[in-house]
């Protein structure tokens, strides 16, 4: 390998008292990411990355990468009155989003159109930020009306019947970067914005995060309110006819989301009480008198945002997962088990949708690791399944083998992980492997289609269920929580040991890659077991934890981590925080950091603070490399051609690592 050049980053003498204990934070300059000296200084790093990377073997890799992308993705359907087409008559664009911007970073993450199909809403995010300006285009003439909502976070609206109008979520101008004092309002149609009617909000406590859903009958506005990740509160808005809002469940420690209402009856998933998740019923009458109504049972009932029941035809239609893969049943509402939904193979349901749950029939989008994404429709009365969209790609489902396994942790703890590699790949000691993981925020890392080259170059893919994540309900999220965040890691590292001691590969073929909470995990793992990995992708990662509290919308995060204004939690984050814990002298592995300089949600001061220290303290040849987008943000909106950018250069980074291609 060449001797690495890095920019020069200068020290600062500052150190922090942490409840008596002074810690020494010499890239403190490097939180001021909008200095011109920081961003040159990060502009140099992303030039000394591209420089290493992007020649050789990078144009074909990234040209195979772009073909095995090519496919065509459908959305979910959603229901409109539109005017008929033939099947074979040409499609018309509502909305480019390549026209949005030169560059392509401006994104629209979130789309809604009318119940009447003429009006379609776009969110707007500029840049990689997850701030959004919502536009609203007559469908027919293709142009832009003049309505527009600001200071919106990938917001949902809830139409009315008539489509004159919806009830969303909004924040105030002064509030920043943070998520504070949002409230709900109703926006009329053809009216501006500072006309809209205030419907709910929380005055006395600022914290709090609201967010509407209009039920499919139109009486009643469902709002969520949080002021952290893991846990809500629902309050029921009567606006058909109009009514004093109703509080059905008060909660900041477990998760509730909302899964249908029969008339005053209202329907919810909920971890409380219920770590593998059960399913409730609230009564409008009865506030907070939860009735059962599917017990907590082995699989587990998935209670967040995107939800694990839904009512459809006068029936519960219920998600879960058995040992990381996805199941589906029908219920009847009184919560009597009716038959199963039989699905195509073992794989992952990521989202459903229920088009008005008084239909017979509803949808959902299935795929695994050698399966592409595929709509179908379901009846409710019969279980029968029909294919709405299934794309042709250019995997060939029998030429990859996916195995599931399941190996102890440090404490004995047994952990699954699906391997994925080519058919016919056998064990020698030598194959190179990248392990993906996560461990946080009760996600669980279920089979999704991503077709790779690394495969056809011989590679394993390793995806474990780490504590921490979702993939056994809450038990196995708390788990890895607060001072129980050591088990993650831990986790990971039984991974690696585990590749080692099955005969496929040995420690300096084993490459750790992780985004966000994920590339924290990373970063930690190269900073406790240098030794035991060959190569790491530290993507938008959390390295400081003593003040990540302190930035955008961290805050919501403490409940996860804990935070260091805490004593005892300040004791055990420092234990592991991965910039506190480099120690200069020490053999890296080769690391390459992803960052965008647009990331409001996990700073970029994270990845460069962590980068500049990990160049000084490294002690051998092995490159610790550092790529900032200049115009992205934590990867949510970001423009296809960068994604793709990103994955040929992980790639890249790992075959050079593992000595498959030259640098």
């Amino acid at each position: 390998m060449p001797t690495w050049n890095y920019p020069p980053a200068r020290t600062v003498d500052h150190a922090d008292d942490y409840h008596g204990t002074l810690v020494p934070d010499p890239y403190r300059w490097l939180e001021d990411m909008q200095s011109k000296e920081v961003l040159a200084w990060a502009k140099a790093q992303t030039n000394l990355a591209e420089s290493a990377l992007r020649g050789g073997v990078w144009e074909e890799v990234r040209a195979r990468v772009e073909q095995l992308a090519d496919y065509p993705k459908v959305g979910m359907p959603r229901r409109s009155i539109v005017r008929q087409r033939t099947p074979d008559a040409e499609r018309e664009a509502v909305l480019d989003v390549n026209s949005l911007s030169a560059d392509g970073t401006v994104a629209v993450p979130v789309y809604s159109v009318s119940p009447d199909g003429k009006t379609l809403a776009y969110a707007v995010a500029d840049g990689g930020s997850d701030w959004n300006d919502v536009r609203f285009r007559d469908v027919s003439s293709g142009q832009d009306l003049p309505d527009q909502l600001t200071r919106t976070r990938y917001a949902t609206l809830g139409w009315l019947a008539d489509s004159s109008g919806f009830y969303y979520a909004r924040y105030p101008d002064h509030t920043g970067e943070a998520m504070r004092e949002g409230q709900i309002f109703f926006h009329r149609m053809g009216t501006a914005q500072a006309d809209d009617i205030l419907v709910y909000h929380l005055p006395d406590r600022p914290a709090m995060n609201p967010t509407p859903t209009l039920t499919d009958d139109g009486a009643y506005i469902v709002v969520s309110a949080w002021q952290h990740l893991n846990g809500n509160s629902i309050t029921v808005l009567p606006i058909n006819p109009p009514g004093a809002p109703v509080t059905l469940i008060e909660s900041d420690d477990y998760e509730v989301n909302f899964a249908g209402n029969v008339g005053e009856r209202f329907y919810f998933t909920t971890n409380h009480a219920a770590p593998r998740g059960r399913v409730i019923a609230v009564d409008l009458s009865a506030a907070g008198v939860e009735q059962e109504i599917i017990p907590q049972f082995d699989d587990a009932i998935l209670t967040g945002y995107s939800g694990g029941a839904a009512v459809c035809g006068g029936k519960l239609v219920v998600r879960t997962m058995q040992d990381v893969t996805s199941r589906l049943a029908i219920y009847t509402l009184d919560g009597q088990h009716e038959r199963d939904i039989t699905l195509p193979t073992l794989g992952n349901i990521p989202m459903m949708t229920i088009i008005d749950q008084a239909d017979p029939d509803f949808y959902f989008y299935f795929e695994s690791f050698a399966y592409p994404p595929t709509i179908f429709r379901c009846e409710v009365a019969t279980g029968a399944l029909q294919i709405i969209h299934q794309p042709k790609t250019l995997i060939d489902p029998a030429s990859i083998t996916v195995e599931q396994v399941f190996y102890p942790s440090k404490d004995g703890t047994r952990i699954p992980m699906f391997l994925v590699y080519r058919k016919g790949l056998q064990k020698d000691g030598q194959v190179p492997v990248y392990i993906n993981a996560y461990g946080g925020f009760s996600i669980a890392m279920q089979p999704g289609f991503a077709p790779t080259p690394w495969l056809e170059m011989g590679g394993v893919l390793a995806i474990p269920g780490l504590r921490g994540g979702g993939e056994y309900g809450e038990e196995w999220h708390q788990a890895g929580m607060f001072e129980r965040k050591q088990n993650v890691f831990d986790d990971l590292h039984a991974a690696a040991e585990y590749l080692i001691r099955e005969g496929w590969t040995h420690s300096g073929r084993i490459g750790i890659k992780g985004g966000s909470n994920g590339g924290l995990l990373t970063s930690a793992a190269i900073t406790q077991r240098p030794d035991l990995y060959g190569a790491a992708v530290v993507g938008v990662p959390l390295t400081d934890m003593l003040r990540f509290q302190h930035f955008t919308i961290a805050r919501f995060w403490v409940p996860e981590y804990g935070s260091s204004e805490d004593p005892a939690q300040f004791e055990y984050l420092l234990k592991y925080s991965p910039l506190h814990n480099i120690k200069p002298g020490t053999a890296y592995p080769p690391t390459f950091i992803q960052t965008g300089a647009g990331d409001n949600r996990v700073v970029p001061a994270h990845a460069y603070k962590f980068a500049a220290a990990m160049q000084a303290a490294q002690a051998s040849d092995a490159p610790i490399l550092m790529h900032v987008e200049m115009r992205a943000g934590h990867g949510i909106g970001k423009p296809l051609s960068l994604q793709l950018d990103d994955a040929t250069d992980q790639i890249v980074f790992f075959m050079q690592a593992f000595g498959m291609a030259k640098s």
